[in-house]
């Protein structure tokens, strides 16, 4: 009888981990209405090709067709997006929408969340998933909800009522948030911002490092120093005992070296006073994994996004590019009406999935294995004008 009773608990959890498998999403700007989900399977690029030495030599293929799901949205730039537990939610959807569109990517169920208060306008916002709420971040106010990540059907259907409003001015400019990461504690949002100048002194918003308390909807300034990143960082634990993870910031001071690497810093203590903290000691990767432009070539790097895949030194990074058959094209430099508008639409995601960890011998940042695949690449068409909002792909591990 025990024996029978521990065959059918193996085989439970067992039905439990494929239920909490995560999978790679990515949403493409392919629809008039809005964006194709597509779910890739990063499990295909288990096995290396070493005939492959570099992503240049893989023939883009389409997406699968049907795909997972569509959602309704504009065709914005990727912070218009937000991941909070298995939903994805359009935080810009079209204009005529009653409400915002979430998709939960479990189920494939789509839930709707109300609309904040600012649904005119979000400009430039800043929203994060922080201690099981959605956080929408603007220069004036701050906006969050409480939004259950509950596997069970009666909390995913159970969508709160309202937003609630922090009636307090950000300590900086969001328009100028260059990086974010948040702690491993899973309450404290670190925010890296550079300064605006406005006429008003009273106004002025400070430089730096900021961290926010989600627990007591605090901001404390941590000094005049900003994280090494661009976009969202990730922590790992993996690194060192711990340590974020992101695309580093383009050192234009330095001719742009930084562009197409990574790099990783230590994790500020969010208990420390601005006076002392110190800026975090940073590694950069000295491998490229992108280039925005080769020599004597136009760029067809577009954009690009990094994400991490269960913070165990594991990542994805996925390049957008305009197609090859384009570079011609760009380097003749075709009076606009000559521009072949439907090929300059066509974009190519380059997927390339990786591990991270630390030299032995001399502590440096490096790639320690690669996933290479002719599965790697894929070619779809942008249903908007090719130059539109759309850079950075969107892309969530969940």
């Amino acid at each position: 009888m025990a024996m029978a009773r521990g065959r059918s608990d193996d085989g439970t959890r067992a039905v439990k981990r494929r239920k909490q498998q995560k999978r790679l999403y990515v949403l493409v700007d392919d629809w008039e209405r809005g964006y194709s989900v597509q779910k890739l399977d990063t499990d295909a690029m288990d096995a290396d090709d070493d005939s492959i030495s570099n992503l240049n030599e893989i023939k883009p293929t389409r997406f699968r067709d049907p795909p997972v799901a569509r959602m309704e949205a504009q065709h914005a730039r990727s912070w218009s997006f937000v991941a909070h537990g298995t939903k994805i939610f359009a935080m810009q959807p079209n204009n005529s929408s009653p409400a915002i569109p979430a998709l939960d990517v479990a189920t494939l169920s789509t839930a709707i969340c109300p609309w904040p208060p600012c649904r005119c306008d979000f400009g430039r916002p800043l929203f994060v998933s922080l201690a099981g709420k959605i956080f929408l971040f603007l220069s004036l106010h701050t906006y969050y909800i409480d939004i259950s990540t509950s596997s069970s059907k009666a909390a995913a259907a159970a969508m709160p009522a309202s937003w609630t409003t922090i009636h307090e001015r950000l300590p900086f400019a969001v328009t100028q948030v260059s990086s974010y990461a948040t702690h491993p504690d899973g309450r404290t949002l670190f925010v890296s911002a550079g300064a605006r100048a406005y006429p008003d002194p009273d106004q002025r918003q400070r430089h730096g490092t900021f961290s926010f308390d989600a627990g007591i909807l605090q901001w404390t300034h941590h000094g005049e120093w900003l994280l090494p990143f661009e976009g969202q960082a990730f922590f790992d634990r993996a690194l060192g005992g711990g340590a974020w993870v992101g695309l580093c910031r383009i050192d234009h001071d330095n001719g742009g070296a930084t562009a197409g690497r990574l790099c990783c810093c230590d994790v500020v203590d969010p208990n420390s006073g601005s006076t002392a903290t110190p800026a975090p000691r940073t590694k950069l990767l000295e491998e490229k994994l992108f280039d925005k432009a080769g020599p004597g070539l136009p760029t067809l790097h577009v954009g690009a996004t990094l994400v991490s895949m269960g913070g165990r030194g594991e990542f994805c990074l996925v390049e957008s590019r305009m197609h090859d058959d384009v570079r011609d094209m760009l380097r003749d430099y075709y009076p606009r009406e000559q521009l072949d508008w439907r090929a300059l639409s066509r974009r190519v995601l380059r997927v390339t999935v990786f591990r991270l960890g630390f030299d032995e011998a001399t502590g440096a940042l490096r790639v320690v294995s690669r996933r290479r695949t002719r599965r790697a690449a894929k070619v779809f068409r942008q249903a908007h004008c090719w130059g539109g909002p759309s850079l950075d792909p969107i892309v969530f591990w969940i």
